[in-house]
C-alpha cells in the first residue's frame, strides 16, 4: 500500500492497498493531515505516527497489529536536493503473510515442476525397456509357433502385464506433458 503526503503533512495519494490495511474509505483520507489518518490507539498508527512526529526514516519496520496481521512499513521523507525543503513524505506497507504466503506457493509450484520434469525423464526411461521386452516376446512366440505349449499360457499372462504396465507408464508420461488449455 502507497500513501503519498504534501510538505504540509496532507495526504494526496492513497492506493486502494493502503486503504485496506489502514479500514479506511480513501476518500475520507485524501486531504487529511497525517496526524488525522494515524491514529496513536493503533500499533501501526503510532508506529508511523512516532517517527513522523520525530521526522526520521522508517525502514521496512515490522509491525504487529492488534489482529495479529504482520505489517512491514517505511516512512521516507522526500527533499528537495539543492534547497533542503521537505517536499513530502511516502509511506509503503506489505503484508508480509502474503508475501510468505506467495513465496511458499512458488516454491510449491517449483517443486511440482520438478517432479513433472523427473516423471517424464522416468516414464520415457521405462517406456524404452518396455518396448524391447514386447519385440522380444512376440518373437518368442512366434519361435514358439504352438499356441498350445504348455508355455504360451504364461506368455499370455507376461504380455498381457507388459501391456498394463505400458498404459501405466504411458499415464505418466501424459500428466507431465504440458496442458493446452483450450
Amino acid at each position: 500500500g502507497l500513501l503519498l503526503f504534501t510538505g504540509d503533512g496532507r495526504a494526496v495519494l492513497v492506493s486502494e492497498a493502503a486503504r485496506r490495511f489502514l479500514g479506511v474509505d480513501r476518500d475520507r483520507i485524501l486531504g487529511l493531515h497525517a496526524h488525522e489518518i494515524f491514529d496513536r490507539s493503533t500499533v501501526l498508527g503510532r508506529t508511523l505516527r512516532e517517527a513522523w512526529d520525530a521526522g526520521v526514516l522508517l525502514l521496512q519496520e515490522d509491525v504487529l497489529t492488534e489482529s495479529g496481521r504482520r505489517i512491514q512499513a517505511s516512512l521516507d521523507f522526500i527533499h528537495d536536493d539543492r534547497s533542503a525543503q521537505g517536499l513530502g513524505a511516502l509511506i509503503t506497507l506489505h503484508d508480509l503473510e502474503s508475501v510468505e504466503k506467495i513465496e511458499s506457493e512458488i516454491e510449491v509450484s517449483r517443486r511440482l515442476a520438478a517432479i513433472g520434469r523427473l516423471t517424464a525423464g522416468v516414464g520415457h526411461e521405462v517406456k524404452n525397456p518396455i518396448n524391447a521386452i514386447v519385440v522380444h516376446l512376440e518373437l518368442l512366440k512366434n519361435k514358439l509357433g504352438d499356441p498350445n505349449h504348455p508355455g504360451a499360457r504364461h506368455l499370455e499372462v507376461i504380455d498381457a502385464e507388459i501391456h498394463r504396465l505400458d498404459r501405466v507408464v504411458q499415464t505418466l508420461v501424459d500428466f507431465s506433458r504440458p496442458v493446452e488449455l483450450q
